[in-house]
């Protein structure tokens, strides 16, 4: 995953939500899982995006040259804050400094280069309670990203009112993935529908499996679960740890270590494994996505098959093949509409006759919870291509 992820509507999201603590007069720890955090591209990034963020609403973010071994955290951040060479040795005094009054620091605390988080956790903790006193309009404040072993000593909530921890967890939602992979997915229409769907349903959360299905997956359902498993190694989360109901602020403490190994996440408000872990339902994914775009695409080939008749034979004619085909004839389903097609003289109509005979295979298929594999796919997109030009033509022979 590298830094243009936070363009997307969820990450923008968690970068808006910073600014607006930091515009509060909070210190901010963004808190990224171990994984994330030892990303560059990721994290520079996110550090680019709240810099310029926090520019366009009005703010004073000023970034510090990287952390050098001997410094202690309080003077690398007074290094960021302050002109000059006398810096505040203590942090009531860097609080008070004029250089630093109403400015903000952005500090990367990720990498082998930075910190020690045990070091920053402390100073943190000094900065939040020393802050409390002082009025929030012109004292500094502090943006750190990091690990959550870098937050301060606050208690269970880790919050107080002049600081905020905002978590890497349940940031990405369908559409961002969506989002980001939309412009590069092969294929055309409703195909490349399926495929993009299907991709989004399989890899949930995790863009760097959905990125490399993109690329290596060639589109049949029956290829899916090998190219998943070629994408690397996965881990699976025990059952126990997973009945814990999600907390949608940040990972609950049981559930902490896997999402910082990249194993978990929260996905519409769950907890969601890797989906790796998710190879030996791979099917009922793949069918998910699959209905979720395909049954209203066939609802709409079924009107306009269903349109075609009636303007070549008549309502009536129509509705009494209908009424022959089943007790209940309207509206016309798709599997009434099989018979109703062989009903009515449509031995010049053959493309009639096979789009019905695709449209209910296909339908029957989903309907009783099996996937539809690309070869057929691609027949029940064929079958059903000209349905569209027949309507407003007077039917005729197809």
């Amino acid at each position: 995953m590298d830094g243009t992820v936070w363009r997307l509507p969820g990450p923008d999201r968690l970068v808006a939500q910073v600014t607006g603590e930091v515009q509060r007069g909070r210190h901010v720890a963004v808190v990224l899982p171990a994984q994330r955090a030892a990303e560059p591209s990721f994290v520079e990034g996110l550090l680019s995006a709240i810099v310029h963020t926090l520019r366009a609403c009005g703010e004073e973010p000023r970034r510090p040259r990287p952390f050098e071994p001997g410094l202690s955290p309080l003077r690398w951040l007074a290094q960021c804050l302050v002109f000059g060479d006398e810096l505040p040795a203590v942090v009531g005094d860097l609080l008070d400094h004029e250089d630093a009054s109403a400015r903000t620091a952005v500090l990367d605390c990720t990498g082998l280069d930075a910190p020690p988080p045990a070091a920053m956790a402390d100073l943190l903790t000094r900065l939040t309670l020393a802050s409390r006193p002082r009025p929030a309009a012109t004292r500094p404040r502090v943006v750190v990203v990091g690990t959550r072993d870098m937050l301060p000593l606050l208690g269970p909530e880790t919050a107080d009112v002049t600081f905020e921890a905002v978590w890497w967890w349940g940031r990405l939602t369908r559409w961002d993935v969506a989002c980001r992979l939309a412009p590069v997915v092969a294929g055309e229409g409703i195909l490349r529908d399926v495929r993009l769907e299907t991709i989004v349903e399989v890899s949930r959360w995790d863009l760097d499996l959905a990125q490399y299905l993109v690329r290596a997956w060639d589109g049949d359902p029956q290829t899916l679960a090998a190219t998943v498993k070629d994408a690397g190694p996965g881990e699976l989360a025990p059952p126990m740890v997973l009945s814990h109901p999600a907390w949608t602020a940040r990972p609950h403490g049981d559930v902490a270590h896997l999402w910082d190994g990249g194993h978990l996440e929260l996905w519409q408000n769950e907890h969601c494994p890797s989906p790796h872990s998710l190879i030996p339902t791979l099917d009922q994914c793949v069918w998910a996505a699959q209905s979720r775009v395909l049954l209203p695409w066939i609802e709409s080939k079924r009107q306009l098959l269903v349109q075609a008749l009636v303007q070549r034979f008549g309502e009536p004619k129509v509705n009494a093949a209908a009424a022959r085909a089943a007790d209940d004839p309207t509206p016309i389903e798709v599997g009434q509409l099989f018979y109703v097609v062989r009903a009515l003289p449509t031995t010049d109509a053959p493309a009639w006759r096979e789009a019905s005979r695709q449209l209910k295979a296909a339908r029957n298929r989903l309907a009783h919870l099996q996937t539809l594999p690309l070869d057929d796919q691609a027949r029940l997109v064929a079958a059903c291509a000209r349905l569209g030009q027949d309507v407003g033509h007077g039917g005729g022979s197809i």
